[in-house]
């Protein structure tokens, strides 16, 4: 992934998992489920994991921590921006969580 002016490259892990028959649930109808995570490691914002659930059909989970107080601290002030851009998707945003990453020390 590359950030900032595109000269420094951070690896990253990628998983998308999809579940074609859903997991079911209490009072609900098995579905597909999609899971996409997003993990990489940066020099100034530390640890970041952001991990999306796409449900029945068109409803999204959003779960993002980071490995500092200050990072997120830093995101939590642009939520308003980012829950404003992904409420023009066809999705409807269930939730969106910003945590430290638990054992990480800043």
């Amino acid at each position: 992934i590359y950030f900032g002016d595109g000269s420094t490259i951070y690896p990253a892990y990628v998983r998308i998992y999809h579940e074609q028959q859903g997991t079911g649930g209490y009072k609900r109808e098995a579905q597909p489920e999609t899971w996409l995570r997003i993990f990489f490691d940066t020099n100034h914002l530390g640890r970041v994991d952001a991990m999306f659930h796409l449900y029945q059909g068109n409803l999204l989970s959003v779960r993002t921590e980071f490995s500092t107080d200050e990072a997120a601290t830093a995101f939590r002030d642009i939520v308003a921006q980012v829950r404003s851009a992904l409420g023009e998707l066809p999705l409807t945003l269930t939730d969106f969580s910003v945590r430290i990453i638990s054992g990480e020390t800043a």
